[in-house]
C-alpha cells in the first residue's frame, strides 16, 4: 500500500473572497437612453409588444390531424365529422351531377365558438372546383358545436388537418 503525504504551506497567504470579489476601478456602467420620447425605443417597445402579442395568440392555438385525435376532442370530433360529411353528401346529391373525385388535404381552423376562422389548402387535388367544394363546405357547415369546457380553458383555435377524400360513389370521407 502505499502512503499519501500532503504538506501544508503556511508561507502562501491565503486569498478571502473580498480579495476575490474586489470591484474593478475606473469601469462605469453604459448608460441607456430609456425615455419615451426616444423613437427607437419606443419602436422597439411596439415589436416587443407585437412577439408577445403572437407568442400568447399561438400557444393557445391547437393542431390536431385525423391521427392524432385527443380523447378530450374525440366526441367533438365525431360530431364535427358528422356534419361536414353530412352535408357534403346532401350537396353533392342535389347537384345531380356526376360526383367530383379526388382528396384534398385541407386545414380547417374553428375557434373555440365553433365559429370557422379559416381554411386552407395544404394539399390541391388537381381540381380547384373539387378544392374549392371541400372549403365550402367547412364554412357552410358552421357553425359547429363550441369546443369542450375542458379544452377552451387553453385553446382559443382548433387547427383541424384532414384529407377529404371524394369517391365516385359520391361519398364523401374526411377521417384519413
Amino acid at each position: 500500500m502505499t502512503a499519501i503525504e500532503v504538506v501544508i504551506s503556511t508561507q502562501t497567504p491565503v486569498k478571502t473572497s473580498s480579495d476575490l470579489f474586489s470591484p474593478i476601478p475606473d469601469v462605469r456602467s453604459p448608460t441607456v437612453d430609456t425615455r419615451s420620447d426616444n423613437p427607437q425605443i419606443t419602436q422597439y417597445r411596439t415589436q416587443i409588444a407585437e412577439i408577445e402579442a403572437d407568442v400568447s395568440r399561438i400557444s393557445r392555438e391547437r393542431f390536431i390531424t385525423s391521427h392524432q385525435t385527443p380523447d378530450d376532442l374525440g366526441e367533438w370530433m365525431a360530431r364535427w365529422r358528422q356534419a361536414v360529411e353530412g352535408l357534403g353528401q346532401s350537396q353533392i346529391h342535389r347537384n345531380g351531377s356526376a360526383p367530383m373525385t379526388g382528396d384534398v388535404l385541407l386545414m380547417v381552423s374553428v375557434g373555440a365558438s365553433g365559429a370557422v376562422r379559416d381554411t386552407k389548402i395544404l394539399a390541391s387535388s388537381g381540381n380547384k372546383q373539387l378544392d374549392q367544394f371541400a372549403q365550402n363546405i367547412a364554412i357552410n357547415a358552421a357553425p359547429y358545436d363550441p369546443l369542450p369546457g375542458t379544452v377552451q380553458s387553453a385553446t382559443d383555435t382548433l387547427h383541424i388537418t384532414r384529407t377529404w377524400r371524394f369517391e365516385p360513389s359520391g361519398t364523401i370521407l374526411t377521417g384519413e
